[in-house]
């Protein structure tokens, strides 16, 4: 599920001009709402049902503004998009970071 976020703002701080989406694993990598909606469309072509479980997962999170919960379907399934399509760890996507954290978790 979707958790709040519950990121610090200092009175100084500027917004961010383009909305993030924070996973909640290891370092909490954050993707823009256009790498997480991009993210979204990869695990539904990647899926062999019609929608991805993982991509409404992220579409309700960024829409809600709270952070992705992963629990162990989900990392399953970001581990084998990033195996399955190493392409997408290229900079311009900026999966790198959830990839490293994804690794991490899903490593023996």
């Amino acid at each position: 599920m979707c958790a709040r976020q519950t990121r610090p703002v200092s009175p100084t701080s500027t917004p961010d001009p383009v909305p993030s989406i924070v996973f909640a694993i290891g370092s909490r990598p954050a993707l823009t709402a256009h790498d997480a909606d991009a993210l979204a469309r990869f695990l539904d072509l990647d899926c062999t049902d019609a929608v991805s479980p993982l991509a409404t997962k992220i579409r309700n999170c960024t829409r809600t503004g709270v952070d992705v919960e992963l629990v162990n379907g989900d990392i399953e399934a970001l581990a084998d998009l990033f195996r399955n399509a190493p392409d997408l760890l290229e900079p311009e996507f900026g999966l790198a970071d959830l990839h490293d954290e994804v690794a991490a978790v899903s490593a023996p």
